[in-house]
């Protein structure tokens, strides 16, 4: 036996391994020269070992046909679109598109009216305008122009803006929402003040009288007595009347 050398049993044919890997090396080596337009009686002879070749021998000499679509490698696929990932699968390319890219903005449409959709650096972007800064879109923006730092509801629009009873006084400073159309009303939204009016006249009740003797209705005795005091006066007054009217004999009671 050859120092080194090693064998294997196939059957009753013993091989020695540096002898096969010899006629493996002679065999490419063939290949790759057919593969070269060499000379050739059949088809069989052209077989170049490439998955990707259709290899026949018209005419006496090899012919390698690429096979379309198929591959050894990813390089192999290269479409040249920067949106898809290309490989190279079972000798078949594969080109995956890659989600958010993009070529040109047709490719952003994102079916929003209320967005401006760009490509930029092969990435899709939307921006919504919102010209006065108040968080709704101009495309949904009821009342534009929202003075800055002001709160606004779902339709843009501030308490500023808005005047639901339609009194010509802005939500933020109505004071009395809600005032029947048609009515007049003062800065604050709400009917301007009536004057005084007396709710009760000492000279015709004798129980009013002496309620305003006690000091109450201090009020209701007109623009005269604004305070107790005076209305207890005019009370007492009135109660005094009163009572002279009841003493007189056409007054008593029967």
């Amino acid at each position: 036996m050859i120092p080194g050398a090693m064998f294997t049993d196939r059957g009753s044919v013993r091989v020695r391994w540096p002898l096969a890997l010899a006629i493996s090396l002679v065999t490419l080596a063939s290949v790759a020269s057919r593969a070269h337009g060499q000379s050739c009686k059949s088809d069989d002879e052209c077989d170049d070992l490439d998955p990707c070749t259709t290899d026949t021998c018209p005419d006496g000499t090899c012919v390698f046909t690429p096979v379309p679509g198929c591959c050894n490698t990813a390089a192999d696929c290269n479409d040249s679109d920067p949106c898809t990932a290309d490989s190279c699968v079972s000798n078949a390319c594969v080109h995956t598109p890659i989600v958010g890219c993009c070529v040109s903005a047709a490719d952003c449409d994102d079916g929003d009216p209320c967005t401006v959709d760009a490509c930029a650096g092969n990435l899709c972007t939307h921006t919504a305008p919102d010209s006065d800064g108040d968080g709704v879109p101009d495309c949904r923006d009821q009342c534009p122009n929202t003075p800055a730092g002001e709160t606004v509801d779902s339709n843009g629009c501030s308490c500023s803006q808005l005047d639901d009873d339609q009194d010509g006084v802005n939500n933020c400073n109505d004071l009395c929402p809600g005032t029947p159309a048609g009515e007049t009303v003062d800065t604050n939204g709400c009917p301007p003040a009536a004057a005084p009016q007396p709710i009760c006249d000492p000279t015709q009740n004798y129980y009013i009288s002496l309620l305003l003797s006690l000091g109450y209705c201090a009020p209701g005795c007109g623009v005269g007595c604004p305070i107790v005091i005076i209305s207890t006066i005019c009370g007492l007054m009135s109660l005094r009347a009163g009572l002279r009217r009841r003493r007189r004999p056409g007054n008593r009671r029967r």
